[in-house]
């Protein structure tokens, strides 16, 4: 295990293309391929299922976005959902209200996820708040911002299961995480330059530069300014 350089983080929303709102589930693109700037915003209501921005089947999802903010969501809020292939630039936020599942800016099972991001300004998730989460595939450049409200799970810039994880972010500006922070967390494979920062708020697990269950860490970084941390803290764990 080992840790170095700064910890950086950030990220920008933007979106654009179509725009939906209310108390219905609504996930306006499912195809081979997306390009191009779709959004939901999702005002107040109750979704008893899962929220995507887009979901592709296979091919490049780019630049979408999911908003939600007081309603509730019974499942996952996605910015992107892609069975197989490329998620870049995709945005997931969570302003107020519930999400019971999890809230990733791209849900990949087969692919790669570079500049994707997650936000949590307020209201409740159930599941885990990811900047990408990835069954199998490359993470990379991928941001996790909690700025308020409450994570059940965890925290990370980047979840993959089997693959690699470099260059991606967490902040935790305000807020409780009952679980633990990663800048990247991989099970099996490798974790590289992944950072987190944290400035204020309590977790209630461990906080990691990069976690790696099996395989490498290398170059990962923590920073803290203030905050309450039940855990333990690396900049890199293997």
């Amino acid at each position: 295990a080992s840790s170095g350089g700064t910890a950086s983080s950030g990220g920008t929303s933007s979106s654009g293309g179509t725009s939906r709102s209310g108390g219905t589930s609504d996930n306006p693109s499912t195809s081979s391929s997306t390009s191009g700037g779709t959004t939901v915003i999702i005002n107040g209501g109750t979704i008893t299922s899962t929220v995507n921005g887009a979901a592709v089947s296979s091919g490049t999802a780019s630049n979408t976005s999911a908003i939600v903010s007081g309603a509730a969501v019974s499942g996952d809020l996605n910015g992107v959902q892609v069975s197989s292939g490329t998620a870049a630039g995709n945005t997931a936020i969570l302003s107020g209200g519930t999400v019971s599942g999890s809230v990733n800016g791209a849900a990949i099972v087969s692919g790669t996820a570079t500049g994707n991001t997650a936000i949590l300004s307020g209201g409740t998730v159930g599941g885990s708040l990811n900047g990408a989460a990835i069954v199998s595939g490359t993470a990379a450049g991928n941001t996790a911002i909690l700025s308020g409200g409450t994570i059940a799970g965890s925290l990370a810039g980047a979840y993959v299961s089997s693959g690699s994880a470099s260059g991606n972010a967490a902040t935790l500006a305000s807020g409780i995480v009952s679980g633990s922070v990663w800048g990247g967390c991989v099970r099996s494979g490798t974790a590289t330059a992944n950072a987190v920062a944290l400035t204020s708020g309590t977790v209630g697990g461990d906080i990691c530069g990069g976690y790696v269950t099996e395989g490498a860490a290398a170059s990962n970084t923590v920073t803290i300014a203030n905050g309450t941390v039940s855990g333990i803290v690396c900049g890199g764990y293997a």
